[in-house]
């Protein structure tokens, strides 16, 4: 309704602002990288730095979706990393920004779990290079990382997370439904269920295990208004999907991953 209508677009103009971008930018892969980092080191609020693991996170952890090592894909400040730690988990976090792994590093020694936690930086579309070469995880988690790429790279990116699971590992995606201009091209919740099992299908060795409704909790505020009422929410919880699967075939190598994309 019209509430849902208000709260959205706020939604969006508050992550333009966050982001420096303009009716006329033009955001793609390239550029919204580029924003990303020039956000990290201007030392900006980060859309996604909510301080504490996302809520769908702690509750896959008590489903027993998270499993072995784990590897955190674009872990941002680390605080999913954390969490996972105090539960006892041995965690990899690995982003392309610098910063981020400076913060990351710092919150997890500040939490006490910095024994459990490695970060580095690391290419999510070149998995199997840097520190991350070689290395098998029993479950990567993407926490809203895979939107972050064009329709076009996803199946890369999947493919070179698919070449760190150990075998019988799990991937499990935390992936958010709202559009913003980091994800253009989503069109919500039941396009992006169709969208997932598009890119986890048989033909590809997946195999779907769970996908389910949840919110995903963004730094973005938000005015909401209740019978007239104006409220002021520090954060955004937004629509999106938490997916498990597992790749009971053998995996790609990472030249047949490169190939993948094309």
């Amino acid at each position: 309704g019209l509430q849902g209508m208000f709260t959205y677009a706020n939604y969006y103009l508050n992550f333009s602002k966050l982001l420096g971008v303009t009716p006329e930018s033009k955001v793609n892969n390239k550029t919204s990288q580029q924003q990303i980092i020039a956000m990290y080191d201007a030392g900006m609020e980060i859309p996604w730095d909510v301080r504490k693991a996302q809520p769908a996170l702690e509750r896959a952890e008590k489903e027993g979706l998270i499993k072995g090592v784990v590897l955190d894909a674009g872990c941002g400040f680390g605080d999913n990393a954390i969490y996972l730690a105090k539960k006892g988990h041995r965690c990899v976090g690995f982003d392309f920004s610098d910063r981020a792994i400076e913060v990351a590093n710092k919150r997890a020694s500040e939490a006490g779990v910095s024994h459990l936690c490695e970060f580095l930086v690391a290419d999510a579309l070149d998995a199997q290079a840097g520190g991350l070469r070689g290395r098998r995880f029993g479950t990567v988690l993407d926490s809203a990382c895979l939107q972050c790429f064009d329709p076009t790279l996803q199946v890369k990116y999947i493919e070179n997370m698919a070449s760190l699971m150990a075998p019988g590992g799990s991937f499990v995606l935390l992936v958010v439904c709202n559009q913003s201009q980091l994800r253009s091209w989503c069109r919500g919740v039941r396009w992006m269920q169709e969208h997932l099992k598009n890119l986890f299908t048989s033909e590809r060795g997946w195999r779907v295990g769970s996908m389910e409704q949840s919110t995903f909790l963004e730094n973005i505020p938000m005015v909401r208004i209740t019978r007239g009422v104006r409220s002021f929410e520090p954060v955004t919880p937004s629509p999106c999907i938490v997916m498990s699967a597992t790749r009971p075939r053998p995996l790609l190598t990472p030249a047949v991953c490169a190939g993948a994309a094309a």
